[in-house]
């Protein structure tokens, strides 16, 4: 008879196994962290040049790397060396006085996914053939601007108000998509 007992056989890493997937893990953190960096800029320069919200600048950034099927850390850092330009042929948009672009007064809450959908839909039709030059979006928080909302009745959210000329043009509450907007701002638009 032998004296045997089951053993439970636990394969243990090498040493060198687990320190070369804790140097890649390392390199892919560090790529990661440089690509969000990168992005980051991107979106402030967009927004400087823009005169937009970070949310809109990423929507931009986002959707025009898609189109042209670039990767997004690689087109922001494009984006960045052309100072917020974002396909390297736009001029500075900053606001002059007697700046007579209409101005699309967009109001939201942060708490709302309605109203960030909406953000989003917006910055697609901005975006399409270089609107964003055509129409100054204003974001409106609601919360912190209640003087705003009282000003234009608002009482649904999201609501979106075209200014122009001092006078509200065009008015929207609650859009379901992009086709509600782009037929709103269709006289603003190219």
């Amino acid at each position: 008879m032998s004296n045997t007992t089951d053993r439970t056989v636990v394969p243990l890493r090498p040493e060198g196994d687990e320190l070369r997937a804790l140097r890649v893990e390392n390199a892919e953190l560090r790529t990661a962290m440089q690509a969000r960096i990168v992005i980051e800029q991107a979106k402030g320069a967009i927004c400087a040049r823009l005169d937009t919200t970070p949310e809109v600048a990423f929507e931009l950034l986002r959707g025009l790397a898609r189109s042209q099927r670039r990767n997004l850390a690689d087109y922001a850092a494009e984006v960045v060396a052309n100072r917020g330009r974002l396909d390297g042929a736009i001029p500075a948009v900053r606001p002059r006085p007697g700046d007579a672009r209409p101005r699309l007064l967009f109001f939201t809450t942060p708490t709302s996914g309605q109203c960030r959908k909406a953000e989003g839909w917006i910055a697609q039709i901005l975006q399409h053939r270089r609107n964003h030059r055509r129409i100054k979006l204003i974001t409106v928080d609601v919360d912190s601007r209640p003087e705003l909302k009282e000003r234009f009745r608002v009482e649904q959210l999201p609501t979106l108000v075209l200014v122009e000329d001092q006078t509200a043009k065009a008015r929207l509450e609650s859009p379901r998509g992009t086709k509600d907007i782009a037929a709103m701002l269709a006289p603003w638009l190219l």
